[in-house]
């Protein structure tokens, strides 16, 4: 690049004589072009005539293998990927393996806070890190640091302290959704009996009017029972409906089962924290001036 395009390369001795360093070792490592597949389609134009370009998934990327000859074999290339997978290259497994990752943020700035496992482990707000100690400046408003035990106890008593708000709520629940169960029964089977007597006085009256065509009884006496046996049912009908609604009504006050809520009360006393207990209820944790924490939770009790 320097012989062609005259470009200077940050790397050089006095002589100007370059040489190799790690991150131009890694660059070409990463690079699929050096296993000699050509690569293209990375960006695309936001619009028409627009000179924004927006990035393309790597997997809709344009690929033609063997294009030209290869400097990086492909097992090598593979292996590199790997490694890049493991967090292998500047400890990123390592800095970013706490389970609160992301859910940590600083109340000044509103930035999510970065994990370190420098010295005792913690989580430090990056613009306090960049502003009061790569700038100088003493007066930044940004919290410090806090550690993890620190943050991992209190996180951990914000979801006991909810858990048992949320366990009296569970019970009072079951027991109120038990109550309208036994109730809708009872309302279920006095539907029932109604029905059946409905039912009942049908036949009566369908006999009555096998008797009528038999001339055992006149039309008078059939149509007056037949009168009678409709209003009757009529009456019947009405108290269905009304019991019908009463049941439907119940239903509606019926609680659903919440999974979140459920699993809020079982943690009365959480022996230690997860990354499934961290994902299910979790939802920020803002870290104040003097490490006060507010843990806001996903399921409210």
């Amino acid at each position: 690049m320097n012989e062609k395009f005259g470009r200077r390369d940050a790397y050089m001795d006095k002589n100007k004589n370059q040489y190799w360093t790690v991150g131009k070792v890694k660059r070409i490592l990463d690079n699929e072009v050096y296993t000699g597949t050509m690569v293209a389609g990375k960006v695309k134009s936001a619009s028409v005539g627009s000179k924004k370009k927006i990035a393309i998934d790597e997997e809709e990327w344009i690929r033609v293998a063997d294009a030209h000859e290869s400097i990086v074999s492909k097992e090598l290339f593979e292996k590199t990927l790997e490694l890049r997978a493991s967090g292998f290259y500047h400890g990123i497994a390592k800095n970013e393996s706490h389970i609160l990752c992301g859910k940590v943020f600083c109340s000044s700035c509103g930035k999510s806070m970065s994990h370190s496992h420098q010295g005792i482990p913690k989580f430090l707000c990056h613009n306090k890190y960049y502003f009061a100690t790569a700038k100088g400046f003493d007066d930044v408003d940004c919290v410090d640091s806090i550690h993890d035990k620190v943050l991992e106890a209190l996180v951990v008593g914000a979801i006991e302290t909810t858990a048992i708000r949320a366990a009296d709520i569970v019970r009072i629940r079951k027991k109120s959704n038990h109550e309208l169960l036994v109730k809708r029964k009872d309302l279920e089977k006095e539907v029932n009996k109604i029905t059946a007597n409905i039912n009942g006085s049908d036949e009566v009256l369908m006999k009555k009017y096998e008797e009528y065509l038999e001339r055992k009884i006149s039309r008078e006496e059939y149509q007056d029972l037949r009168a009678q046996i409709e209003t009757e049912n009529e009456k019947n009908q009405d108290q269905i409906q009304q019991l019908q609604e009463q049941i439907d009504s119940d239903i509606g006050l019926q609680t659903k089962k919440i999974t979140g809520l459920e699993l809020l009360a079982n943690c009365i006393k959480v022996e230690k924290l997860t990354q499934e207990l961290v994902n299910t209820l979790v939802d920020k944790v803002v870290v104040k001036k003097g490490k006060a924490v507010e843990v806001k939770l996903k399921v409210k009790a």
